[in-house]
């Protein structure tokens, strides 16, 4: 994203969600939002966005796989997550 108002909105729902604010950065400066995040289907590929490192991709996971648990992803969405 190159708007810094769109990724600072971006950050600031990240944050609301959880994440902290490494991890909330690593993700807007990617410009993935939610649904996008989806699309990710592990731990490696998450390692692969620009500045997430091993600790910060786990924090992420966590964060998918609890929203899993409490029914917050479509069906479409969880099925693309491994189990």
């Amino acid at each position: 994203m190159e708007n810094s108002q769109s990724t600072l909105q971006l950050v600031a729902y990240w944050k609301r969600n959880g994440l902290s604010t490494r991890a909330s950065y690593v993700l807007a400066k990617a410009g993935i939002s939610e649904t996008q995040l989806a699309s990710y289907r592990d731990l490696e590929a998450l390692v692969h966005i620009k500045n997430c490192g091993a600790q910060t991709a786990q924090e992420i996971w966590d964060l998918m796989t609890n929203r899993v648990c409490q029914n917050i992803y479509t069906p479409q969405q969880y099925s693309r997550i491994p189990r």
